[in-house]
């Protein structure tokens, strides 16, 4: 059967979906020591018009344990609205409805994993499993955990056992280069933020129950698996994607009681979450918005215990500069830094004002900054914007810039500190994105984008949303995953398991490489300095800014030639 397999391995970048193989196989991978190390696998089973299934096994060999190896199995979901609205079809990889490529189902690592790829079932290893000839090329992600390799260089094969008589169906053999830096940097800074009210929602559980934290936990993991380091902390409901006059589930970590006119706080479920997300790897920690989306108008939906009765005290009705919320505000950030000084995170939280506000709320904005800053002077503020006369005014310590900003040239030139953003409402020739259907260049060139224009984090607004607009409905994104705009993948890096985990994408993979290519140019710059990795740059790739797009191969080659410098 060996002249009907067929199998290529290829580039993690390699925009390869259920219909085209490649037509030859890479040989070589390298990363830095600590990143991930990943490739393809795709093969397809033609038959011979007489056999037309085969059953097979999946074997890594060669001088790494296969214990070193993950694998997941890429899945595919059905995208109706592949371009996003108002744009330029040519940027896409599917201008009509397609199957298109993201989910990553994870394969027991080690010597041999059997899957049928019809049904996309899991079996146990020494069940026979069939590779049905009619069917399309099936892809495997397949990731060395360089951290515990070492430095070096090492072949690995990629093997389908032929099991009707044990004999190789298809090898192919690539080597993989791990490189430990002489000199070293981490990657950015980085969150998507985080939704408890999804998860609580599509999987039917109460509200920080233990069955809650439990799925939490797990959804959590994943993320700091691949690079997020902070998290967004709904102490109180977050304002965020709520029609005006509209509620959201609420998710409030923070027990509020009303007591003779007075406050008081439990802080209970806040720790909790808090020391869930430490020992998953969070590091940092992003207080949910104090005031209002697109302004600072109002307070954020806040319920409490008055009289024995939960009830909600703030809300759209209660204006973010009357005297009543001010004091509420007052009383809960006095509690609160006792609570972060226990918690050992005074110096690791940042605290939202406002998501997204334009130029005619500065003074509202300014407003509700003032009134942290009166409790907390300490308390360093950053928020998406943007208008860089709100970092010009001093009203926000660390501006969140959208990449398409006309002003983000002032941003890079003015701000020792600040991050990048986008969303997938509209997308733009050259920049950064992370839509199912953009090529996958698109989302691995953030990094070079991050460091070319100076920004040392990334927000994004989705890792886990589920809602449709405004929080409207739930949504499975595995088999609707335009549910948002129509913008496939840009509300969520993530899909639900029925058990409770969370399935990595491919996105959330290449985004993690996009954050090595970041670490492996401050690395660089330690070693030459920034003005000769700027002219590395020009050599390399040309005139690379913000709003340019670098092709996915020109871009790998780019950044093994930074490896090998650094090696």
């Amino acid at each position: 059967m060996k002249d009907q397999f067929t199998l290529r391995l290829c580039r993690s970048v390699s925009d390869v979906g259920p219909y085209s193989m490649p037509e030859n196989s890479m040989t070589g991978a390298s990363a830095l020591s600590g990143d991930p190390l990943s490739f393809k696998a795709v093969y397809r089973f033609s038959g011979d018009g007489k056999q037309t299934v085969l059953p097979v096994a999946l074997k890594i060999e060669g001088d790494i344990s296969p214990d070193a190896f993950k694998v997941y199995k890429v899945g595919n979901v059905p995208v109706i609205n592949p371009v996003a609205n108002n744009t330029d079809p040519s940027l896409y990889t599917a201008t009509s409805p397609s199957l298109c490529p993201d989910p990553l189902y994870l394969r027991t690592p080690g010597t041999e994993i059997e899957f049928d790829t019809y049904r996309n079932r899991y079996y146990e290893e020494g069940q026979r499993v069939t590779l049905n000839a009619t069917q399309a090329p099936q892809t495997l992600w397949i990731e060395l955990d360089t951290a515990g390799t070492g430095a070096g260089e090492y072949r690995a094969d990629v093997v389908f056992v032929d099991l009707t008589d044990g004999s190789e169906a298809a090898r192919e053999s690539i080597t993989l280069k791990v490189v430990s830096p002489v000199c070293d940097a981490g990657i950015p800074t980085c969150t998507n933020w985080f939704y408890c009210d999804t998860i609580a929602d599509l999987y039917g559980v109460e509200t920080f129950s233990p069955r809650h934290f439990e799925i939490i936990e797990n959804y959590v993991k994943v993320a700091a698996e691949h690079g997020m380091d902070m998290i967004l902390v709904p102490a109180f409901t977050p304002p965020l994607d709520t029609r005006i006059g509209k509620e959201r589930r609420t998710v409030q970590l923070v027990r509020v009681r009303v007591k003779d006119g007075k406050y008081s706080f439990d802080f209970s479920d806040f720790e909790k979450f808090v020391r869930i997300c430490q020992k998953c790897g969070i590091e940092y920690f992003e207080h949910s918005h104090l005031f209002t989306q697109w302004g600072a108008e109002h307070a954020p939906k806040i319920v409490a215990e008055v009289d024995g009765e939960e009830k909600r005290i703030f809300g759209w009705e209660t204006d973010a500069g009357s005297d009543e919320y001010a004091f509420f505000l007052t009383q809960y950030l006095t509690a609160l830094r006792a609570e972060l000084e226990k918690l050992g995170i005074s110096d690791k939280i940042f605290f939202h004002v406002s998501d997204e506000p334009k130029e005619e709320h500065l003074d509202a904005y300014r407003r509700g900054r003032d009134l942290i800053k009166s409790v907390l002077p300490e308390a360093r503020t950053f928020d998406a914007m943007s208008s860089y006369d709100y970092y010009e005014s001093g009203s926000v310590d660390i501006p969140v810039v959208r990449e398409i900003s006309p002003d983000i040239d002032r941003f890079a030139a003015s701000c020792p500190e600040f991050w990048l953003y986008y969303t997938g409402g509209k997308i733009y020739e050259g920049n950064s994105n992370r839509l199912i259907t953009l090529p996958t260049s698109r989302n691995r060139q953030l990094g070079l984008h991050m460091y070319l224009c100076g920004a040392t984090g990334f927000l994004h607004w989705g890792y886990n949303y589920y809602y449709d607009v405004l929080s409207h409905g739930v949504c499975d994104p595995l088999s609707d995953p335009c549910f948002y705009l129509g913008s496939p993948g840009s509300p969520y890096l993530v899909y639900p398991s029925p058990d409770g985990k969370a399935i990595p994408s491919l996105r959330l993979k290449v985004m993690r490489e996009a954050f090595s290519d970041y670490r492996a140019l401050r690395a660089l710059e330690k070693k030459i300095g920034r003005e000769n990795v700027m002219k590395l740059v020009e050599t390399e790739l040309g005139q690379v800014g913000v709003r340019t797009a670098v092709e996915g191969d020109a871009l790998v080659d780019f950044t093994e030639k930074i490896i090998d410098m650094l090696a």
